[in-house]
């Protein structure tokens, strides 16, 4: 078994379950990523500073579902290789949404349609952008109990949580992966 649960953050990780069929892909691999209790999503404090990784949970669920952008490490509109490039942070990866998404399949919606195309096995992401820290990134798993369900690193990190424990009542926006197959193409080497 491979350690990946312990690789630094930064570094690119795949799951075993990034090669199983699209229906079975999203709940193997946000089981296998483990956000709970995998080293590399918990928080911690550097220079006195609290430290999170909801940007890393975020795109290591998108690159292990075998969707091309965005990554953890970016040039433009380009997935970079580690180190290369600029880091995407969740401040970082809400205007590459709104400025490359389209390119790259993501398609922005309202919570309502979001939802629902989570629930028809689309992965979908929430994102807010904070204009004065760090903004915060989320997979939108579905509704339970007339509540929207994420799962999220972050200063806590959960593997099932309502939409209002992650974001409370923040100003966020939904983008919606509209292709629901993998393809070789697509993917991230």
């Amino acid at each position: 078994m491979s350690d990946w649960k312990n690789k630094p953050a930064w570094e690119d990780i795949d799951v075993p379950s990034r090669s199983l069929p699209w229906p079975e892909r999203r709940p193997a691999v946000l089981r296998e990523l483990d956000v709970e209790n995998a080293p590399r999503y918990r928080a911690t404090t550097v220079d006195g500073k609290p430290r999170t990784f909801c940007n890393i949970f975020a795109t290591d669920v998108i690159r292990n579902m075998g969707i091309a952008a965005p990554t953890h490490w970016m040039v433009g509109a380009v997935p970079a290789k580690l180190g290369q490039g600029i880091e995407m942070s969740a401040n970082r990866l809400y205007p590459w949404f709104e400025v490359n998404g389209g390119t790259h399949g993501w398609w922005e919606a309202d919570e309502g349609t979001a939802v629902a195309a989570a629930e028809r096995g689309h992965l979908v992401i929430v994102i807010y952008r904070n204009p004065n820290g760090p903004g915060h990134i989320a997979i939108v798993k579905g509704e339970r109990d007339d509540e929207t369900r994420i799962t999220q690193a972050g200063a806590y990190n959960f593997a099932d949580t309502a939409l209002s424990t992650g974001f409370g009542k923040l100003p966020r926006k939904f983008w919606i992966q509209a292709d629901r197959e993998s393809n070789e193409d697509h993917r991230h080497a």
